[in-house]
């Protein structure tokens, strides 16, 4: 024997020991030895389709199947499939179909694989078909910040699909897109971009509008216009779908704070029963019903107030609401003779009013834009001092600036709107080195709507870091305009005191705003209008403008 045969005879000797070591185990135990089979490869689910018809083409989509390596689409013109067209998907869920006939029914499948395991979906049909795509129903929801989820229903007739979004319902104003999608989408989630969060992001207070765009062409290129053109088979959605991003969520201590422009004593002198004498209770109980701690008013001038006595129209309404029946407020800041430094041309009508039993006021004074903000002030244009006030919450302590501010309106076929967006940085730069970290809360008339100006004060202080405090969960009122002589529809003898209001079927554009900055947000706003059966209640008309209020949340 070789020395070969010996190791071949050991390797044999070994082998046998091991398997009686091995069977002798088993007789101990009682285990009984069973040749093993490898597991047996999972069953697939079946796909679940949708199909979308289009011009000369189906779109198939489906949902993707666990385990699955793979997917074959199978169509035909007969329902027992003889002699199919089958496109291998690879691992994509969407496939687009051309080269189909109109009007002809196809029956689609799709075939998911694992190694040697398939299944098989249910047969889906649908026809192709040329012309223009079919009326969509659309609905849009908040989705968490800068997002809204747009969806919709009665997709027809589309080889892709795709959304536009804007400023306003027209999508003219800070228009932005979505890319194009497979015509089986009926939902997705839109993110503001962020070079347009200040405008329509979360804390904005703004919606987002949006419309579906549907192409039914093999030959559509890239473009989404913002108008529909029949002859390229585009079509938009109708206007009407909004929504806004999600809300900042409200915390700390609740305060609640009012602005209202309440028309000068000379601005209404010319309209008879429309006079500060007729409208001076009506201001007094609109401020004391909306139960604020801190209000903020404009155009609350110096002028007398035509009582046949020498009291000044601020002075008028600071008696009128330190009385119980208006709410027991005080004012703020008191206007004297030092108050404008002997300046001329000047208005002093943006005052705060708080309530002594909610807070305290612990400083406050007021500022000229002209003399104190540094900016190039044009000639001839009234000054508008706006006030300020350093507050505490009596019950918890915590302590935030108010700010009462009317910015210039345009006159003259001159326009203020830079001035505007200069001032309202000029303002805040001026109170954030005041403010030393606490919150601060502008309030004011700022003559300034996303429509009419998108880089105006509302953008500005929200690049600065305010929330607009109508981005809050619950809203009143937000499909009237904030003043009353936008659309007016009725008592036109009388311009700004109509006796019906005006309602847009979407938010309606605002000027007068609450902003916030350093808060958390807020839980409630209101433009507060007090009707009856549909009527302006005149025991609370006192104004063109609508007071506006806010509970916001104060760290």
């Amino acid at each position: 024997m070789t020395q070969g045969d010996d190791d071949v005879a050991r390797s044999i000797r070994r082998a046998a020991l091991a398997l009686a070591v091995v069977l002798a185990v088993a007789g101990l135990t009682g285990t009984a030895l069973v040749a093993t089979a490898p597991p047996a490869a999972a069953a697939l689910s079946a796909p679940t389709v949708k199909l979308a018809f289009g011009d000369r083409s189906l779109t198939v989509a489906w949902g993707a199947v666990s385990g699955a390596t793979g997917y074959t689409v199978q169509h035909s013109s007969t329902s027992t499939f003889s002699r199919p067209v089958s496109i291998n998907a690879g691992t994509k869920t969407t496939v687009f179909l051309t080269g189909l006939t109109n009007r002809t029914t196809y029956y689609v499948r799709v075939i998911a694989v694992a190694g040697g395991n398939k299944s098989v979906s249910a047969t889906a049909t649908a026809v192709p078909d040329a012309g223009y795509p079919r009326l969509l129903t659309v609905s849009a929801v908040s989705a968490g910040p800068h997002a809204i989820r747009v969806s919709w229903k009665g997709q027809g007739r589309a080889t892709k699909v795709g959304v536009i979004a804007g400023g306003n319902s027209a999508l003219t104003t800070l228009p932005f897109r979505s890319g194009w999608y497979p015509a089986t989408t009926t939902s997705i989630t839109l993110t503001v971009p962020a070079e347009l969060r200040p405008q329509l992001g979360s804390g904005s207070g703004n919606p987002v509008y949006v419309k579906v765009a549907t192409y039914n062409s093999l030959t559509a290129g890239t473009s989404m216009p913002t108008t529909r053109n029949e002859a390229a088979a585009y079509r938009l959605s109708p206007a009407g779908s909004y929504a806004w991003a999600a809300h900042p969520t409200a915390s700390g201590t609740p305060v609640r704070v009012a602005t209202y422009n309440v028309k000068s004593v000379t601005s209404s002198a010319h309209l008879d029963g429309y006079q500060w004498k007729d409208r001076r209770r009506p201001v007094a109980a609109s401020i004391a019903l909306s139960g604020a701690a801190v209000v903020a008013t404009q155009e609350l001038n110096m002028t007398n107030a035509g009582l046949g006595t020498t009291a000044r129209q601020w002075e008028d309404l600071r008696d009128l609401l330190a009385q119980s029946t208006y709410g027991g407020y005080a004012i703020a800041n008191t206007v004297t003779r030092d108050t404008t430094g002997g300046d001329t041309g000047v208005a002093v009508g943006a005052h705060l009013f708080y309530r002594p039993g909610v807070v305290t006021r612990e400083a406050g004074g007021f500022v000229s834009a002209r003399r104190q903000l540094g900016l190039a002030w044009p000639a001839g244009l009234t000054d508008k001092y706006f006030s300020w006030a350093r507050f505490r919450v009596n019950e918890t302590g915590a302590r935030f600036y108010a700010v009462s501010v009317h910015l210039p309106v345009d006159s003259a076929g001159t326009s203020h709107a830079a001035l505007r967006a200069k001032e309202a940085d000029a303002i805040d730069s001026y109170m954030t080195a005041r403010a030393s970290g606490l919150p601060i809360v502008v309030l004011g008339d700022l003559n300034s709507s996303l429509s009419s100006a998108t880089d105006g004060p509302p953008t500005v202080l929200r690049s600065r870091g305010y929330t607009d405090a109508a981005a809050a969960p619950r809203l009143a009122g937000r499909h009237h305009p904030t003043t009353n002589t936008s659309s007016q529809v009725d008592n036109l003898a009388v311009r700004g005191f109509p006796t019906r209001p005006f309602a847009y079927w979407h938010p309606a554009a605002r000027i007068d705003y609450i902003m916030a900055k350093r808060t958390s947000g807020a839980w409630r706003y209101t433009n507060q209008l007090v009707l009856v059966d549909g009527l302006f209640d005149p025991r609370y008309q006192g104004s063109d403008h609508n007071l506006q209020w806010a509970e916001i949340g104060i760290p």
